[in-house]
């Protein structure tokens, strides 16, 4: 821990700045106590403040979304890639979308995190990672633990339902028929 033992200064005046090591550690608490010091001596008691190197994580540099197809063609889920990510400062990756899937995710120190299953509906849908600080806001800080979010639109994709096929025929000159096909259904993605 880094000790300030004395602030000199007239008792009117502001003591000169603290200054810490020239190596920032993010998040690494000192604590810092000063006392007071005249013609007369030092005081006899002093304050103490704990305090730390805090900024909240940058965003990471790119997010994409790519659909999965699964075995059973309901679709409903995408892969998630996560990179560029602030190692120094990043301690999780909070992802949420707008259906309301909720996950948090330890990037473990690595600056790409695959999410392989990230279930969404198979319609355009808002995905959110946001960073969250591997230490908390020092006191009398504002501030938040999150970091700045990136946001990416994606979509599962399944295979078409509610398939429906009309046969209609009728009669032309002499012995040729005319056989209309119509189809629908709906497509999942």
């Amino acid at each position: 821990m880094w000790f300030v033992r004395q602030a000199r200064s007239s008792p009117t005046a502001t003591p000169p700045g603290c200054v810490s090591p020239s190596r920032r550690r993010w998040g690494e608490i000192r604590t810092y106590d000063v006392t007071s010091h005249n013609s007369v001596g030092e005081s006899s008691s002093g304050v103490s403040v704990q305090a730390w190197a805090y900024l909240a994580p940058s965003a990471p540099k790119q997010v994409t979304a790519a659909p999965v197809v699964t075995s059973d063609g309901s679709g409903g889920v995408v892969s998630l890639t996560v990179s560029g990510i602030d190692t120094v400062r990043t301690g999780s990756l909070r992802i949420t979308t707008s259906s309301g899937v909720k996950q948090t995710v330890d990037p473990h120190g690595n600056d790409t995190v695959v999410v392989d299953r990230l279930e969404i509906p198979n319609h355009a849908t808002s995905i959110t990672v946001t960073p969250v600080s591997s230490w908390d806001v020092p006191p009398d800080l504002e501030g938040s633990t999150a970091g700045e979010a990136v946001t990416v639109t994606a979509s599962g994709i399944g295979k078409p339902t509610g398939l429906s096929l009309t046969l209609a025929s009728s009669e032309s000159s002499g012995a040729t028929a005319v056989i209309t096909a119509k189809g629908g259904g709906l497509h999942q993605w």
